[in-house]
């Protein structure tokens, strides 16, 4: 979500200093700015009354609580930011590693297989790693596309040493989080017909972020290519 803060001098003054900040929250949480919470979801305006001689405080606390779906364990996370007039600045409160949210992927689209009776998923580091590189990419171009720079998901693999018997690739743009993100492709039949596949055996996820807060989500799903022995004759 997005949030625009800003510090008047008095309730009667129409002067304004405004910055922006992105905030990455898992979506049921609960936002607070300096102990106030944010009840809407969506785009928050919020103002800091400050006293005529005092100078606008150019500090915002944020807080960002929530119940793990997982364990159940209430997660708390704060941090103290400045804020700069006419910049957007981008804050992590889900307190979780790059490593664990690509997990979280994996999770659920393992969830999503053992529903319907499909044996899970193996992550794969080959796949992690071009996964990642391929959602960096779309992050830094803010595109959405399976080709960039002139290759496909194929390439991207067998540049990390990869080999396919059979595979396929999903992307995903905005999602809000990795249960969203999984939800977003199982509405989709293509998509849910890539993560639900008898045919693959293995997994990557990467997950990055664009300057401007928006997420982009890659999966890649293979089988390898056996490998071959060479015999030699004596």
């Amino acid at each position: 979500m997005t949030f625009e803060t800003g510090a008047k001098r008095s309730a009667d003054d129409a002067s304004r200093v405004v910055a922006y900040a992105r905030i990455v929250v898992p979506a049921h949480a609960k936002v607070f700015v300096d102990g106030r919470d944010l009840k809407d979801r969506g785009s928050l305006r919020w103002y800091k009354w400050t006293p005529p001689k005092d100078q606008p405080s150019k500090y915002v606390t944020l807080t960002a609580t929530w119940q793990d779906r997982v364990t159940r364990a209430t997660k708390k996370h704060t941090r103290k930011i400045i804020m700069r007039p006419g910049k957007i600045r981008r804050v992590n409160l889900c307190g979780a590693s790059l490593e664990s949210i690509v997990d979280g992927v994996i999770w659920r689209t393992n969830l999503q297989r053992q529903s319907f009776g499909i044996a899970p998923l193996v992550k794969n580091s080959m796949l992690t790693a071009a996964a990642q590189k391929h959602a960096d990419n779309l992050a830094r171009q803010k595109k959405l596309s399976h080709q960039l720079d002139g290759e496909g998901f194929l390439e991207r693999s067998r540049h990390e040493g990869y080999l396919f018997t059979a595979g396929s690739e999903n992307i995903a743009e905005g999602a809000r989080s990795s249960n969203d993100v999984v939800e977003m492709w199982m509405r989709s039949p293509g998509h849910q017909r890539n993560m639900l596949s008898k045919e693959y055996t293995q997994i990557g996820v990467g997950t990055a972020w664009s300057s401007s807060g928006t997420r982009y989500d890659v999966q890649v799903f293979g089988r390898p290519a056996p490998k071959v022995t060479e015999l030699s004759q004596h």
